[in-house]
């Protein structure tokens, strides 16, 4: 490992352990702020200059750290090769070939493959969507009241097949890639005019590779449910329903 994947994987090490350690923070405050209300003192708030700055003076080093690495990184011109450049599109560059090239046996014994993964996740996103839809489409589960406990229900019937059915369609997306590589390496390699194509490199380097995208918007989604199930779980979900009432009557002059 060069010394530009070591200093990109620090920097990437120090943005995760910031962002961390920003939200535990912000957690933090927000339940012993809640706690306080809770225990006599209605007033109070919860996120103050002082209290904000108390519990995030211990994550200024790593915010320093992080912006000295960066810093450096710009002044040795140390840059991700893959920035800038195109995301392989593994579906389009066989297409191309299928243009100009005959298709062989093989070829499309592969497409019927890809076919077949392709409507088999479309199949199970389905059924994973009609307990959902039957959830999403009973009013009794939508009574009058208290917003997280229902808020909690919504998630314990609707996030399980919610998951599966992404999970299974990033699988079927991964499943479908690696089959039209085979797919364009076939082509590649089949004759052309009577003579034996040359086999070019599938991948030209330095480019993104279609399924480590999608593992990357798979991170992001499964990082974007946790927050919301941690903002129900510490009661943010009412905290936010109250401030938007007090915006919305304050604004027609309700208040």
């Amino acid at each position: 490992m060069n010394k530009r994947k070591i200093l990109l994987l620090i920097q990437t090490l120090l943005c995760v352990l910031f962002a961390v350690l920003v939200a535990g923070a912000a957690i933090t405050i927000f339940r012993e702020g809640t706690a306080r209300i809770a225990n006599g003192h209605p007033l109070d708030w919860i996120y103050t200059r002082e209290i904000a700055v108390e519990r995030f003076k211990p994550i200024l080093p790593v915010l320093l750290a992080g912006i000295l690495v960066t810093v450096i990184g710009l002044v040795l011109n140390i840059r991700d090769e893959n920035d800038g450049k195109p995301v392989r599109d593994s579906e389009r560059m066989r297409d191309l070939l299928r243009m100009r090239t005959p298709v062989t046996p093989d070829v499309q014994t592969e497409m019927v493959k890809e076919k077949r993964i392709r409507m088999a996740a479309w199949g199970i996103f389905a059924l994973c969507m009609v307990p959902v839809f039957l959830y999403v489409m009973n009013g009794e589960h939508f009574p009058n009241g208290e917003l997280e406990p229902m808020f909690m229900s919504l998630l314990v019937h609707i996030l399980p097949w919610t998951a599966i059915a992404l999970g299974v369609q990033i699988v079927s997306e991964v499943l479908q890639d690696k089959s039209r590589t085979r797919q364009i390496n076939l082509l590649k390699s089949a004759p052309k005019d009577g003579k034996s194509g040359t086999t070019a490199k599938l991948r030209p380097e330095g480019q993104a590779d279609g399924s480590r995208i999608w593992l990357v918007r798979g991170v992001i989604l499964a990082a974007a449910i946790l927050l919301i199930i941690l903002g129900a779980v510490t009661g943010n979900a009412r905290e936010v329903l109250v401030k938007a009432i007090n915006i919305c009557t304050e604004c027609v002059g309700l208040g």
